[in-house]
């Protein structure tokens, strides 16, 4: 591998490698989930779930923009198998990180709390819609 294609995971590879201790050995972030986790079953905040549905914003522009005739990549079947593809890997790699890790919920509920999925799902979908159409970007710098 070139010195030039390892550089940029550096930086992201070491954030997510201090989380993934932090979580697992390190345990500093025990008193603030106690914390949340308090104030959740204390004060019982109202569940509106948007982001159940806000997380697949970024996948559906995907297919949305190939649909309206935008410009991308690849055509609508491919972008169909890459987000499928994407989403077997994502639900792998969160799944077995969460079942590895064990954090505990801010509810107490279970212990699945750590990598939130909601987050792995927006990111996925952001990353999916910026590879599909960054050169078509009107922000594109």
């Amino acid at each position: 591998m070139k010195r030039s294609s390892v550089v940029p995971y550096i930086i992201p590879m070491s954030l997510m490698s201090y989380g993934t201790a932090e979580a697992i050995v390190m345990n500093k972030g025990r008193m603030l989930n106690y914390a949340i986790g308090h104030e959740v079953i204390t004060h019982k905040p109202i569940a509106i779930g948007i982001d159940d549905y806000t997380q697949y914003v970024p996948a559906v522009s995907v297919l949305a923009l190939n649909l309206c005739g935008v410009k991308s990549c690849h055509n609508l079947k491919e972008q169909t198998m890459l987000l499928g593809l994407s989403s077997l890997l994502t639900a792998i790699s969160v799944n077995g990180l969460k079942y590895t890790v064990r954090e505990m919920r801010p509810n107490g509920s279970r212990r699945n709390s750590f990598p939130s999925g909601h987050t792995t799902v927006a990111f996925m979908g952001a990353e999916l819609l910026w590879q599909e159409y960054k050169d078509t970007s009107p922000w594109k710098v």
